[in-house]
């Protein structure tokens, strides 16, 4: 069941669902807490901490298998991205993602587009993200 679980919180932070969707559906963007049109990496972070409070339904403190939705069978692609997530993100692999491992996990998403590593996404990086996003969304209908 946890796995179900994974898979979906994978999916989530993958396809950058992590934070809010943006009001274009562009991912990263709702983390912009004072609009100014970048996002820095402790935007993202706090971004991350609100996507925990929703991902957690019961209000229990972590993610488990008591807030997983029933998203039916995944295929092994999906299993696998699963196991990967839990290893990357549950860091003492109890079964049970708490806000801290949550919040704490590797950033890939922003340390993938932050292309000058000064700890913010400008306006060209944010684009590059809203290019990457649709070629993902693009191959996920075919």
């Amino acid at each position: 069941m946890f796995t179900k679980f994974a898979t979906a919180a994978v999916l989530l932070l993958s396809s950058s669902v992590v934070l809010a969707q943006g009001r274009d559906g562009t991912p990263l963007e709702g983390a912009d807490a004072n609009h100014d049109g970048k996002i820095t990496k402790q935007e993202y972070l706090d971004a991350r901490a609100g996507q925990f409070a929703r991902l957690d339904r019961n209000g229990d403190g972590v993610i488990d298998d008591a807030d997983s939705r029933d998203t039916g069978n995944r295929s092994e692609r999906a299993q696998r991205a699963a196991g990967a997530m839990r290893g990357r993100v549950d860091a003492n692999n109890d079964g049970k993602i708490t806000k801290e491992e949550f919040v704490n996990a590797p950033a890939m998403l922003f340390d993938r587009f932050d292309a000058d590593k000064n700890g913010e996404l400008d306006a060209k990086e944010l684009e590059a993200a809203r290019e990457a996003t649709e070629r993902l969304r693009d191959r996920r209908k075919q």
